[in-house]
Formats: C-alpha cells, structure tokens, sequence
C-alpha cells in the first residue's frame, strides 16, 4: 500500500489551559515578551541566532524584553546581552508548568533553529497556548505554520530577518 505521514501528536490542553498571567513570564502592549526555549549549547537550537536579533528588536521596540529557557551553558552569549540588563533574562532549565505558563504568557515565542529539527512540537504548544510564533524557515516548521499562514517565517539563520519578522508581530 502507499505509505501515509501521520504528523506527531501533541497533548495541547495543558498549553491551552495554561494561566497567561503569571508575572515572571506575562507579555504587555507596552513590554512585550519575546521567548526562547531550548539546549543553550546547542548550536542548531539557534540561540546565537536569537541573541543578534536582540539589539534590532530593541531599537525597534524598546521596551521589549526576551526570555531565555533551558539547560546548558552559553556564558559568552549571556555575557554578550548583560548590557541590556533586565530586558534579556536567562532563565535556566524550567519545569513542564512553567513552560506551559512561559509559552501562555509570551508576546511572541522564537523558533530559532537552524537544521535538525523534524516536526516542531514546541510550534504547535505555543500555538495552543494562543502565542504567537516566529520560526525559521525550516521545511518541518514551515509546515506546522502553513507556510507562513499560521505565524511568521524568517531565512534560517538571518538575525536581521529574524528581528524584522519579530518587529512585525509585535507591531
């Protein structure tokens, strides 16, 4: 017979019924906020990516602050951001509710990766926590937002489209 893709499932009431007000992780008009999550040390995980768009982000829209979430060492990075002081944020690894209320609570969540990556599940919980998405361009994230259709799209591993894609949804 012809073989048939089934697509990952994903469990999304917990994202879904995520609390969006948590302080720590809670997105405004006037401070919106931008989250990363995943292996900082991971290079294909993108956070260098993510980490240069910042200062464009911030010329655009100043009182925006980043999020950073997951486990692994990315002393350079963060020594990098310290001049933004409190705008950027590491976070360190989180739990599964904290996630849940990271991703429910986001402006926007940043997909930042560069290869590797075979379906996005993390696209799809930032979707049902009702988050909006920026995601390279990569085809398994393409798919998950319709190309385009469903949040938006940036050229892998083009900070500065990556920032102009981020400016956009914000504004």
């Amino acid at each position: 017979g012809d073989a048939v893709v089934i697509p990952n499932g994903v469990n999304v009431k917990p994202f879904a019924d995520a609390p969006k007000d948590d302080p720590r992780f809670r997105g405004t008009d006037e401070t919106p906020t931008i989250s990363f999550l995943g292996r900082l040390d991971e290079p294909r995980k993108g956070l260098p990516v993510f980490a240069a768009a910042i200062p464009r982000v911030l010329e655009a829209v100043p009182g925006a602050r980043f999020l950073i979430a997951g486990r692994g060492e990315a002393d350079a990075i963060r020594s990098g951001l310290a001049r933004f002081g409190d705008r950027v944020q590491f976070l360190g690894g989180i739990t599964d509710p904290e996630k849940e209320s990271l991703l429910a609570g986001a402006s926007a969540y940043v997909a930042p990766q560069t290869g590797g990556e075979s379906f996005g599940i993390v696209l799809v919980e930032a979707m049902a926590a009702g988050t909006r998405v920026v995601a390279s361009d990569l085809a398994a994230f393409s798919d998950v937002l319709g190309g385009g259709a469903y949040g938006a799209l940036f050229r892998n591993e083009d900070e500065a489209d990556l920032a102009r894609a981020v400016v956009e949804t914000l504004t």
